[in-house]
């Protein structure tokens, strides 16, 4: 372990704020992560790579507080996401499984199997969507643009409020 401006640094490139850890804390916090390069502040991550402050993390690049999420990039504050695909600028999304090209997904929640989301907002136990754009409170729906308050709605095509 090195000291390197601010930070303690080991020998991947990860750092911990000194202002905030001790030597000791970055030695154990160090040997938490596996395969990790150029983190910062993280702990018990997995083949991680230029992360800020995030825990129980794998496969990640470039996220910032998220928390037990898979395969996120560029995500922020990003919860218990799982096999995510091409996730990228999520922020605050809960319980997202199987999404594939999602971005900028705003406070979503129990996402599942969305494809190609983008700018979702407040989404709320969104189920199976596809190629929704600022969508919120959907559920089941398919090719859906600008709903609003969709909540329990179900096979939606098309439909634009």
């Amino acid at each position: 372990m090195k000291r390197v401006d601010n930070y303690y640094v080991d020998s991947k490139g990860n750092k911990w704020n000194k202002s905030y850890f001790t030597e000791e804390d970055a030695i154990r916090l160090s040997s938490t992560l596996t395969n990790c390069a150029d983190c910062t502040d993280c702990t018990d991550c997995t083949d991680c790579t230029n992360c800020t402050n995030c825990t129980f993390c794998a496969d990640c690049t470039n996220c910032y507080r998220c928390t037990n999420c898979t395969d996120c990039t560029d995500c922020y504050r990003c919860t218990n996401c799982a096999d995510c695909a091409d996730c990228t600028f999520c922020a605050d999304c809960t319980d997202c499984t199987n999404c594939t090209d999602c971005t900028n997904c705003y406070l979503c929640h129990r996402c599942t199997d969305c494809y190609r989301c983008t700018n979702c907002t407040d989404c709320y136990r969104c189920t199976n969507c596809a190629d929704c754009t600022f969508c919120t409170f959907c559920t089941e729906c398919t090719f859906c643009t600008n709903c609003t308050d969709c909540y329990r709605w179900t096979d939606c095509t098309k439909l634009i409020k």
